[in-house]
């Protein structure tokens, strides 16, 4: 591979051993296996294979754990896209890996997944499918129960001490949802004498069943305010949750059942 003249330079003038270049690759553990020849770097088969051995084996071990899941169980053929598929040594090892699967590698594989983001950009409805990767729900109360949760969690309310932090599941990960049809709906109550508004506050998980929003692989992805304009006397008061999956984006609907009144908002789609 070509070597630059200045970073030669830079090289020399900056390490404070101040050895030049070609000394320092022979003092390294690379010295049998990397040469400097004039402004051309040498390096044996053996190291660059070592260079992306942990790589190709992290790519290899995910496949492996993709291929696991009953759903993969019809699948033929692997398709690999992005730079990195053109890479002899990647492409080696997938072979290797599943020796009962055709692998496919298209044309300019590189500019593959640019190509396929500016069809989608043009089309988004071109995406007909997604499994999602995470779980996504919203940050809700239960009534308290002693010895079921902990007592850090514990807070009053009108209607009674309720645990708060709760996981509110909406949508479950690894489900094939439809964007533009698929759509969730729940309902949600006040728990307090003349609420003015209600916070609702979106999140995702990585775990299936999350339990509190303060878990491990929780995220908030933004939070929805509906107001009431004539709070109520007693708490109880519902609002109807409408979340639709659409192309790239969550649009998410509040709809207080008493007024009428709605909010809508949106949130990137996070899988």
């Amino acid at each position: 591979m070509h070597f630059p003249v200045s970073l030669i330079d830079i090289f020399e003038t900056e390490n404070e051993r101040k050895m030049n270049i070609r000394d320092a690759i022979v003092a390294s553990k690379y010295g049998k296996t990397v040469e400097l020849k004039r402004d051309k770097l040498k390096i044996s088969h053996s190291t660059v294979e070592k260079l992306f051995e942990h790589s190709i084996q992290q790519i290899v071990k995910q496949v492996q754990k993709l291929m696991t899941d009953e759903r993969m169980a019809d699948v033929k053929a692997i398709l690999m896209v992005g730079g990195y598929s053109e890479s002899s040594l990647l492409q080696r090892a997938i072979k290797s890996a599943f020796p009962g699967i055709h692998e496919v590698i298209p044309q300019e594989a590189s500019s593959a997944v640019l190509r396929g983001a500016l069809i989608f950009g043009h089309n988004p409805m071109a995406l007909t499918e997604r499994v999602l990767k995470y779980t996504y729900g919203v940050e809700t109360t239960l009534p308290f129960v002693n010895r079921v949760y902990p007592q850090s969690k514990r807070k009053k309310a009108d209607i009674g001490d309720r645990c708060v932090n709760i996981f509110h599941k909406l949508i479950k990960k690894e489900l094939s949802v439809t964007p533009g049809e698929t759509q969730v709906e729940r309902y949600y109550s006040t728990c307090n004498k003349k609420q003015n508004c209600m916070p609702l506050a979106i999140f995702i998980s990585e775990e299936k069943n999350p339990t509190y929003v303060d878990g491990k692989g929780c995220a908030k992805i933004g939070t929805m305010f509906i107001k009431f304009e004539e709070p109520d006397d007693l708490p109880g008061r519902r609002v109807k949750l409408t979340m639709l999956l659409g192309g790239s984006e969550i649009i998410v609907e509040l709809e207080d059942e008493k007024s009428g009144n709605k909010v809508i908002n949106t949130a990137e789609f996070w899988g």
